[in-house]
């Protein structure tokens, strides 16, 4: 906006320099001072504007040096008494104080500001008149330049709004994708960690304690990981990239995921991968969250699961893939607040778990259904494009 503005201030001014220096009029010297002088004013509201600063104090500064002028040229001696240079500031700075206001702000806050604006319209438009009736003929000139002015003002406003509201909307959805992360790393690797280590505390066998441990190790060093990025990403330190991306997870991960998985649960585990299909890294990357989130489900919600099968098809145009479990759907011991499902039909709270693997699925321009499996259990599928997410 400076650029635009210095030059819309300065420009007509600089043209009444060329014929005050060809006949330097008292009245037309003390209008082009007058005029770079509430210039500066202008200019200073805008820089007090941009450092958060209400730029009243000084719009009302060159408002006062257009009346101070005015008042001035009233002498019988002055050549002219219409001060052009700096009726056309002030039109300027109803531009200005238009740019300013807040359409959603406060009443007592948004009313001063467009009478203000107006009163400062009218009278730029208006100010030919000092000259007198015969100088009624460039009213409408100045009713051009003031209507010109005021119309960029509030285009800017409107361009400072919109700029804004995509500046929210850019940290709207940094959060959910932070909040995404977090949850699915908590939810996944941090109870798979307590879920171990409360193996560990039933099983006196030594070599399975050994084992268990060593996962614990393992799921704990991903976890840290997971959270450190995330954290990085928060702070800006990965680069200028802007993602709040963890480690990149791919189908080539499942297998490992399954096998961690096993260990904290009493079903048999099963994975069956059809196809060698290729898919995008942002595709791979939501299949193993919506994977991992599902598993999570079936743990604390299918205590008295017997089986819990994946199933990971690439051999069609589309990533399908399928977690089932036959369950009942009951309370889990490691989540005694949740209310047991009725056996007509299981139901599983949505919360934040069934929510996540939809928002996974719709990053990408995939779908996904959950809710009873035929013959009994639960079953989440999703169908999620190979290529990754289309324009």
């Amino acid at each position: 906006m400076r650029p635009a503005l210095s030059l819309a201030v300065v420009g007509p001014i600089l043209l009444l320099a060329y014929p005050v220096l060809r006949d330097p009029e008292p009245s037309l010297v003390l209008d082009l001072l007058a005029a770079l002088l509430a210039a500066g004013f202008v200019g200073l509201a805008v820089r007090r504007r941009g450092r958060g600063r209400s730029e009243t104090p000084w719009l009302v500064a060159a408002a006062l040096v257009w009346v101070a002028l005015a008042a001035a040229l009233r002498s019988p001696d002055a050549l002219t008494r219409w001060p052009v240079a700096t009726s056309w500031t002030l039109a300027v700075v109803a531009g200005v104080a238009a740019s300013g206001i807040e359409p959603l702000g406060p009443r007592r806050r948004v009313t001063p500001r467009l009478l203000a604006t107006a009163a400062l319209t009218v009278v730029a438009a208006a100010s030919p008149l000092l000259e007198g009736p015969a100088a009624v003929e460039l009213v409408p000139i100045m009713v051009l330049f003031s209507a010109a002015a005021v119309g960029a003002g509030l285009l800017h406003r409107a361009q400072t709004h919109r700029l804004a509201r995509q500046r929210l909307d850019v940290r709207d959805r940094e959060r959910e994708a932070m909040a995404r992360e977090l949850h699915d790393v908590i939810a996944h690797e941090v109870t798979g960690i307590v879920v171990l280590a409360q193996a560990v505390r039933r099983q006196p066998d030594d070599r399975a304690d050994d084992e268990a441990m060593a996962r614990i190790e393992a799921a704990g060093r991903r976890a840290l990981r997971d959270i450190r990025a995330i954290v990085a990403a928060s702070r800006d330190d990965t680069r200028g990239t802007g993602s709040t991306s963890v480690h990149p997870r791919g189908l080539a991960d499942l297998e490992r995921l399954v096998a961690d998985f096993a260990p904290t649960t009493d079903a048999r585990t099963h994975l069956d991968v059809r196809g060698d299909g290729q898919v995008s890294a942002s595709t791979a990357g939501a299949a193993y969250r919506i994977v991992a989130e599902a598993l999570s489900n079936a743990r604390r919600h299918a205590s008295d699961a017997s089986r819990i099968d994946v199933v990971l098809d690439t051999t069609g145009p589309e990533l399908v893939l399928e977690v089932r479990d036959d369950g009942s759907g009951t309370t889990s011991p490691r989540d005694p607040g949740r209310e047991a499902s009725t056996p007509a039909g299981p139901a599983r709270s949505a919360g934040w778990g069934l929510t996540g693997i939809a928002e996974r699925a719709d990053l990408v321009g995939g779908t996904v259904e959950t809710g009873p499996a035929p013959g009994g259990g639960w079953r989440v599928r999703a169908v999620l494009p190979s290529a990754g997410p289309t324009a």
